[in-house]
């Protein structure tokens, strides 16, 4: 029975893997949009990253996007990584003249949730680009989807004033605990109306706190988690949500 379980689940994982469509693979990224890969390493533990720098001739301070994938691509292939959010990014920065720098690391291939060791270290990361660039908090995002929505929450429970605004894709938490971290955060939630019914929940739990959460959200009709994944990125109003200033 056990071995049965364990090939559903394997059948399920890699269906969900190619239901992502329209997406690149390394190379394109990398001969488009000069993305390179490395790794990083700190107080001996290390994890590896994509990242990518557009605009670099413009005057103003760059833009920190700190970019974490889903489940799907969890592993130690970086040249695998077809996040769904990269070529509406990458192609939106571009268009748009945003002097941005993306930061895309990969977490490793184990099932369950994104470590909290891993989250460290990729905060430490997020840390040492910010002071290399001396880039303002105002500047500093993140955003993630289902799992990587999950360690966005995470990393901003830890870390309540690293960023200042988050896109959360396909991935929505009602925790009161967690919810009292949010207060010096824009958040902007993307879910799809087949998938997992928790958003009436969270604006329940939100008039318990001391202060109003800054939230915005968006329901995609008729589609599911995956879906969701997806197809948000390629909304270019969550790419001008992001990148407007106050």
């Amino acid at each position: 029975m056990k071995k049965y379980i364990l090939l559903l689940i394997a059948i399920l994982f890699l269906s969900s893997s190619a239901a992502y469509s329209d997406n690149q693979n390394y190379d394109y990224f990398a001969m488009n949009y000069g993305l390179k890969c490395t790794k990083f390493k700190d107080s001996g533990k290390k994890i590896e990253y994509c990242y990518a720098l557009f605009n670099k001739k413009n005057k103003e301070p760059y833009t920190l996007l700190l970019v974490l994938h889903s489940g799907i691509e969890r592993g130690d292939n970086l040249q695998a990584l077809t996040f769904p959010a990269l070529k509406p990014l990458f192609e939106y920065a571009t268009k748009n003249n945003k002097k941005l720098l993306v930061l895309i690391p990969q977490y490793p291939r184990i099932f369950g949730h994104f470590s909290e060791e891993n989250n460290k270290l990729v905060v430490r990361l997020v840390k040492k680009y910010i002071n290399q660039y001396n880039i303002p908090h105002k500047k500093i995002y993140i955003t993630g989807a289902s799992l990587g929505g999950k360690a966005t929450h995470s990393i901003i429970y830890d870390n309540p004033v690293l960023f200042s605004k988050a896109l959360l894709v396909s991935y929505i938490s009602s925790k009161i605990e967690i919810l009292k971290k949010f207060e010096f955060i824009e958040l902007y939630y993307v879910y799809g109306e087949n998938d997992y019914k928790k958003l009436p929940e969270l604006l329940s739990k939100q008039k318990q706190l001391p202060f109003k959460m800054n939230m915005k959200y968006k329901i995609l009709k008729n589609k599911n988690h995956i879906e969701t994944i997806d197809e948000a990125y390629y909304d270019s109003e969550l790419w001008d949500w992001m990148f407007k200033e106050k």
